[in-house]
């Protein structure tokens, strides 16, 4: 992927980010996505979520019924990289709604990101140092290590569950034994990740488990960081009838379980919307102003 004398006007790390991104990357096969009209031999990936059946009526919806009118405040810095207040203001009655916080979401608890991707790659850098690392569950969504790994240099630790379901109660022992021996070869935890719902299981952790693995990094002193991206594509499942709706981090009472400045959700634009091409992605802290204000420095 391009030649010696063109890398060496690279950076050492920059050029190392072309060997890590493998033979084809995602961004070659989006240069040739199959089209049926303009690229028909192009390639059909199975690798994208993208909920592309509802184009038509998204479409129809947003030309039809969203009449915007900018004004010159749009033209310029406005409120900051971080979000505008209209936004800001709109993302919180929005999550007040739909994720049941167990105290009202404003504005301000609101960080804007450019897709949940990069407020992956944002929780790295203020949460932890180069070599450290964040827990998380296998299987997991793959682009968690680049996010973590590319720019901040924050290491994947997964946890390995073997026989026992990553969604019980008795699976919080297993993140423990992952803490210690990872903390022990030196590569320090700072924050255990959730992504609920589930990429690719497609499962919710319960209220339950949720509230033990707050225990757990309230123990450790490490963050509690949600990925929450897939809140509102949940169904009832006839051929599981117990299994546990989405509860949201922020749906909890900390009181007694976990520092709630430990405790951090993100959610997009991408899934729910079926609109991955609106890079627009949100960290949400209610607790934690010098978070807060580390997250709008990078923003």
């Amino acid at each position: 992927m391009g030649s010696e004398q063109e890398r060496g006007l690279l950076s050492a790390r920059g050029s190392k980010l072309i060997d890590e991104a493998g033979h084809r990357s995602f961004h070659d096969v989006l240069e040739d996505i199959y089209q049926p009209e303009h690229n028909p031999d192009g390639i059909v990936s199975l690798g994208l979520a993208e909920n592309s059946l509802m184009h038509n009526e998204l479409l129809e919806f947003i030309n039809n019924t969203l009449q915007f009118k900018m004004s010159s405040h749009f033209l310029m810095y406005g409120d900051g990289s971080h979000g505008s207040k209209k936004l800001r203001a709109a993302v919180a009655s929005f999550v007040n709604e739909h994720f049941n916080p167990a105290l009202p979401v404003e504005s301000k608890h609101v960080r804007v990101s450019l897709g949940v991707s990069n407020a992956n790659e944002v929780m790295a850098f203020v949460l932890a140092n180069e070599g450290d690392g964040f827990l998380l569950g296998r299987p997991y969504y793959g682009a968690f290590v680049g996010d973590f790994w590319a720019r901040a240099k924050v290491k994947t630790v997964g946890v390995a569950f073997g026989s026992t379901d990553p969604f019980s109660l008795e699976a919080v022992a297993k993140y423990e034994e992952a803490l210690l021996r990872s903390n022990n070869e030196g590569v320090p935890i700072k924050a255990l990740v959730l992504c609920t719902p589930n990429n690719p299981l497609g499962r919710c952790y319960s209220r339950e488990v949720i509230v033990e693995l707050m225990k757990l990094c309230q123990k450790y002193q490490i963050h509690l960081v949600s990925d929450e991206i897939y809140a509102l594509s949940v169904w009832d499942n006839p051929e599981a009838r117990d299994a546990p709706p989405f509860t949201s981090v922020l749906s909890i009472d900390t009181a007694g379980i976990i520092d709630p400045s430990l405790v951090h959700a993100m959610w997009g634009m991408s899934k729910d919307f079926g609109a991955n091409g609106l890079r627009i992605g949100y960290i949400i802290d209610q607790h934690n102003p010098s978070f807060r204000e580390s997250v709008r420095q990078i923003s």
